[in-house]
């Protein structure tokens, strides 16, 4: 058995599980409990199951050390001593164990693990599947279709919340074009297109920035494999389409209402509670993870929102060490393959830009979305990397073949 073979289904199921606990498990009288720790056990065991596979069958060095390291001194340590410093209860530490977890099956693992881009592509269908089936839901849901081409609230599906279902779909939007790039297969692009349709219908400003900056950042990126050319065709028809659907008085009426300025709450109450609530803790390890961000605001500020800010939650959460520890992480992705030049920097773009205006897609936070951006800002590029070396080492010994 391969260490792949759990990382497949387990990248699909810690996204699909938590949403179903989170959304789905009261209405559908489920047992929310019992269902956590389940996926608790799930977790634990692919992280021991797959070290274990990696040490006792990996023929190479396992160079995984520096990474669990750095999991070990920079997080694990400090929020344990906080955790006891602060008599804090379960949920705290139930947290720390499941950010820990997280890290080593979606990050240190796949560092050691090749997937094959077909792999890949399979795993992006069965997201896409799922996708499909809350965009479908989301139709049912809305009460009335015909507000969504008004100043009514965009669509949310069973996310509970618009900006949710606008960053699910923006990053099936991005894992659908990456297929394009893995496959060569061009129908990838129809459920892109799918997705983008439900993006904009759920009127999120964020979502929608997150999906521009990353598609800007990739054609840039591109451009010298697809042309001159063909990027000014691209960015034309880009172009047509927002033309035509600005003169339907539907489809403007949309348009203007998603990016209508006078939505939202003042996000700098938030932030300005956020950052003197840090200031508070200590500097270097934050509040601990589990910090109920939502109830500070609601004592604070007399506001049920979080800091919609991924920076100040990092520092709430784990301080500068887990700052400097994501920073660390990140380093060594960028050591990987070629992905690390048409795929993650693009969508880290994406990512660092929506991090300013949400806390959603902070890595290794459990929780459904956060679950995705983990998948895809670290399982996908680690696993890829690999991909990459194995076929330039399989064109060397090629070309050395020929010469001979």
């Amino acid at each position: 058995m391969k260490a792949r073979y759990l990382l497949l289904p387990y990248a699909f199921l810690i996204v699909v599980l938590p949403a179903v606990i989170t959304h789905l498990a009261v209405p559908l009288k489920l047992d929310v409990p019992l269902l956590e720790n389940i996926m608790d056990g799930i977790m634990a065991l692919t992280a021991v199951a797959g070290l274990a596979l990696l040490l006792i069958r990996k023929k190479s060095r396992f160079r995984g050390w520096l990474p669990l390291l750095a999991l070990m001194v920079l997080i694990i340590l400090p929020q344990i001593y906080l955790w006891n410093l602060q008599n804090r209860g379960f949920t705290e530490l139930r947290a720390v164990y499941r950010y820990a977890l997280l890290y080593i099956t979606l990050f240190v693992i796949p560092l050691e693990t090749h997937l094959s881009r077909k792999s890949v592509c399979v795993l992006i269908g069965c997201f896409c599947v799922f996708g499909v089936i809350s965009c479908l839901y989301g139709l049912v849901k809305y009460p009335d279709l015909t507000k969504l081409f008004g100043k009514g609230e965009g669509m949310e599906s069973w996310f509970g919340q618009k900006n949710r279902f606008g960053a699910y779909n923006a990053l099936l939007v991005i894992l659908c074009l990456l297929a394009v790039l893995l496959s060569g297969k061009k129908y990838w692009l129809v459920p892109a297109a799918f997705f983008a349709v439900f993006l904009v219908m759920s009127k999120s400003r964020g979502a929608i920035v997150l999906t521009a900056v990353t598609l800007l950042g990739g054609i840039i990126s591109y451009r010298k494999h697809i042309g001159t050319k063909t990027l000014l065709m691209i960015l034309l028809d880009a172009a047509i389409v927002f033309a035509l659907l600005w003169l339907l008085p539907p489809a403007r009426s949309l348009l203007t209402s998603v990016i209508a300025p006078e939505r939202g709450v003042g996000r700098e109450v938030m932030w300005r509670t956020a950052w003197e609530y840090y200031l508070e803790s200590n500097p270097l390890m934050g509040h601990g993870l589990g910090t109920q961000i939502e109830r500070v605001m609601i004592e604070r500020a007399s506001l049920n929102y979080s800091t919609h800010n991924m920076y100040l939650y990092i520092l709430i959460m784990g301080g500068l060490l887990m700052a400097v520890f994501y920073v660390l992480s990140f380093v060594v992705l960028m050591k990987r393959g070629r992905y690390r030049h048409h795929y993650l920097i693009p969508l880290m773009a994406g990512w660092l830009v929506y991090g300013l205006f949400e806390l959603a897609g902070t890595p290794f936070d459990y929780w459904h979305l956060s679950n995705m951006f983990t998948v895809c800002l670290f399982f996908i590029p680690a696993a890829l990397g690999r991909d990459h070396q194995h076929h330039h080492r399989s064109h060397s010994s090629v070309h050395t073949v020929v010469r001979e």
